[in-house]
């Protein structure tokens, strides 16, 4: 198995490195979560040229197939909310301008779909519910710190209480929000351009965070709905097996319009 980095960002808040799988047997099956693969890489040693001592928690990939033999995918690495030595980080420690990051993979995980009974290769270490690759890929990276590629826009989303979505956070990879909302009152959704919605894909952190991967951001469409609400009427709208039926009555985003309690479209350049 081949492992290719392709393409490297980071700004203030976060690592974003492309990368490619490729294997020389048909991957074995893998399960999918809201359209996509589920591939992670639960173990691997990162480390900083500017701190060394980082402690990973475990990374997983955004991605898909390009065939049965080649995977492609985003891994984000955290810095904002980064633990060193199993601490919180320290907001003093700043992020330098130019920096190396060295990146040793020791495992390569994909989680078999619910209904699998087959076998896995025989290279692949096979668990109850995922198989395993496992080896040593390692990786040594100049890494430039970009913030002209990160757009942060003003929102007006939140109740009297100042409680809702502060902001939005577009880059190349992802669409974060600023939520404030220690009460657990409100669900925060994203459309695209076309009023699908965004998925968080394999990206990990705080709620809010969403993979861009090949949607069309130029425009989205936030809202903020009530919690209880969302979760038990409004989300099974669009994941119902007869949404294809329904759309053609009212689609997601009409649906949204309605019942949202605050919404906002946003617009970026393409």
């Amino acid at each position: 198995m081949t492992v290719t980095l392709s393409e490297i960002y980071c700004n203030e808040t976060a690592l974003y490195l492309s990368m490619m799988i490729e294997s020389e047997e048909v991957f074995p099956p893998v399960r999918e979560q809201n359209g996509k693969p589920v591939i992670d890489i639960l173990r691997s040693d990162i480390s900083f040229s500017y701190r060394e001592d980082f402690l990973s928690q475990g990374n997983y990939l955004d991605g898909k197939f390009l065939n049965s033999r080649t995977y492609v995918g985003i891994l984000r690495i955290n810095l904002e909310e980064t633990k060193w030595n199993g601490e919180k980080a320290d907001a003093s420690i700043q992020i330098p301008e130019n920096f190396t990051m060295s990146l040793k993979i020791h495992e390569i995980t994909g989680h078999l779909p619910e209904d699998f009974t087959g076998k896995v290769p025989e290279k692949a270490a096979c668990c109850e519910k995922d198989w395993k690759f496992r080896g040593e890929w390692d990786f040594t990276v100049e890494v430039t710190k970009d913030n002209t590629k990160t757009v942060t826009k003003e929102l007006a989303l939140t109740d009297e209480n100042g409680m809702g979505i502060c902001s939005v956070t577009k880059t190349p990879f992802e669409i974060s929000l600023n939520l404030y909302d220690p009460e657990a009152r409100y669900a925060a959704v994203v459309l695209d351009a076309e009023g699908n919605p965004l998925s968080p894909g394999g990206f990990v952190g705080s709620e809010g965070e969403y993979a861009i991967g090949e949607q069309d951001i130029s425009t989205i469409y936030v809202y903020v709905c009530d919690a209880a609400e969302y979760m038990d009427e409004l989300k099974g709208y669009y994941w119902s097996d007869t949404y294809k039926e329904q759309k053609k009555t009212k689609t997601f985003k009409e649906l949204l319009d309605e019942r949202a309690l605050y919404q906002q479209a946003v617009q970026f350049d393409k």
